[in-house]
């Protein structure tokens, strides 16, 4: 399903409190962390209105201006 990896380094506290965190909500690390990175490129206006819509991001909380602004726009 994925075919990019990515290896990111994190005080062990941090990594405590996220294994903590996803273990709460029954998902792995992981999924967690996917989740964590699609909803922070949503909130900067990376992803288009369909994804921002299938992350739980309403109409007021989506960035000015969105992906599809910007594909417009070009």
């Amino acid at each position: 399903m994925y075919d990019s990896a990515i290896l990111i380094r994190l005080p062990k506290q941090t990594l405590e409190t996220l294994k903590q965190v996803a273990n709460a909500r029954e998902e792995h690390v992981s999924n967690f962390a996917r989740h964590a990175i699609m909803n922070e490129l949503g909130n900067l206006g990376f992803l288009d209105d369909s994804q921002l819509k299938a992350l739980g991001i309403v109409e007021s909380q989506r960035p000015i201006r969105s992906a599809s602004d910007r594909s417009r726009s070009e």
